[in-house]
């Protein structure tokens, strides 16, 4: 055997995988955060420090994808900048910490996409920012927690989806500005509102939760605009509330398979509604648990579904 032709090869062999190893892309080289298109960053792989906004998709369609082991510390954080450019996200596990306004379509479309991993916020989570804005927030897993607000179509177009994981908020509101679209869909998961949930705050807002668990200290509908819409569709899994309430729009309660448990006492359970407002409807009809308090509500409940009554405590209609 050659000694020395068989080292001059492997020479060859290293040199040439070092030289393939340069061509290619620092993205390519650390797979916790990989960029493609217009992403505005200018940062270190596989912890992103910014100290401003991270923009995926400003002028141009942008993709970035956050992996185990990756981490992104940003104070903003930007989906679809500008209108007619697309800017998606992937999160299958690492962490995105952001302390600014986190905006998941702001003048065009945003596109967040969690199946693991956590994002946390601390100023706000908008999905559909400003007017002409589409935003679609899509969780199967992992954790989006902010200590300020979710709006799901603040001024534009938003959509939740959530199938698994958790998403964690202060307040939460659907369709908040005038001219606003707001829809979540719960298929299973946590959806947890430490303060209030608002579906149709001034604008058409539909909530439908067929699985998982959902809370809020209080649930009002149509709130702050005679023209407003809210549409609370209870099919399945169960609200956690203290109340349930409609403002000066139109807003529905609809029962068909779903569950409202109480979180306290309670001599106004169903309030503002028009005859007809809150309705059981279909084999599934609805569920109430009191828990172990004392519940009350002079609504008259409509409907050709049926009511069943869980819970030690007591419930008077």
């Amino acid at each position: 055997m050659n000694t020395t032709s068989s080292r001059s090869v492997s020479t060859r062999h290293a040199r040439r995988l070092l030289a393939a190893l340069l061509l290619l892309p620092a993205s390519a080289l650390h797979a916790q955060i990989i960029t493609t298109g217009d992403v505005t960053a200018g940062v270190t792989n596989p912890t992103w420090d910014l100290g401003g906004n991270l923009v995926v998709g400003n002028s141009a369609a942008g993709n970035l994808t956050l992996t185990t082991g990756g981490t992104i510390n940003s104070v903003g954080g930007v989906l679809g900048q500008q209108s007619g450019v697309t800017g998606q996200v992937n999160v299958t596990g690492g962490l995105w910490s952001d302390t600014g306004l986190f905006s998941i379509g702001f003048a065009g479309t945003g596109n967040l996409t969690l199946s693991g991993g956590t994002i946390t916020n601390s100023a706000a989570v908008f999905v559909g920012a400003i007017p002409g804005s589409t935003g679609v927030l899509n969780v199967s897993g992992g954790t989006v927690d902010t200590t300020s607000d979710l709006r799901i179509g603040n001024a534009g177009s938003g959509t939740m989806n959530l199938s698994n994981g958790s998403i964690l908020a202060s307040n939460s509101y659907i369709a908040t500005q005038s001219g606003s679209i707001g829809v979540v869909n719960m298929t299973g998961g946590n959806w947890t509102s430490s303060g209030d949930l608002w579906v149709g705050f001034n604008s058409a807002a539909t909530v439908t939760i067929s699985n998982g668990n959902a809370s809020a200290s209080r649930v009002i509908l149509a709130a702050s605009n005679v023209a407003s819409t809210g549409a609370l569709n209870l099919t399945g899994g169960t609200l956690v509330t203290g109340n349930v309430s409609e403002g000066t729009g139109n807003g529905t309660v609809t029962f068909n398979g779903g569950t409202l448990r109480l979180n306290g006492n309670q001599t106004a359970l169903f309030s503002g509604f028009g005859t007809g407002d809150v309705t059981l409807v279909g084999p599934g009809g609805g569920t109430i648990d009191t828990q172990a308090f004392t519940v009350a509500t002079g609504y008259a409940l409509t409907g050709n579904g049926s009511l069943t009554k869980q819970g030690n405590g007591t419930l008077t209609l």
